[in-house]
């Protein structure tokens, strides 16, 4: 997907979250500021944190299943999709 910070790996849900994708598992923050552009646009700077819920998980590419992660400073090598869903609008 193309965003206003560049291309980016990721969509939307049906629920109304959106998710990116770090392959590497090194860049979460990036895949993070990322969902951020995708939940609110070019407003994501004025975002608060209390706006809108999160959750980073491990991506196992061979099983194709997501574990939550609870710390994502541990360092391991697996891919992490980050959700993020909207909880208020950009007044």
């Amino acid at each position: 997907m193309e965003t206003e910070m560049g291309d980016c790996v990721g969509g939307k849900c049906s629920c109304g979250a959106v998710y990116c994708f770090d392959p590497t598992g090194h860049n979460v923050g990036e895949a993070y500021l990322d969902a951020l552009v995708l939940a609110y646009g070019e407003d994501w700077s004025r975002v608060s944190e209390d706006a809108y819920s999160e959750a980073v998980f491990a991506y196992d590419a061979r099983t194709h299943r997501l574990t939550p992660v609870k710390e994502t400073r541990r360092l391991d090598s697996s891919g992490k999709v980050v959700f993020i869903k909207a909880r208020t609008t950009i007044k």
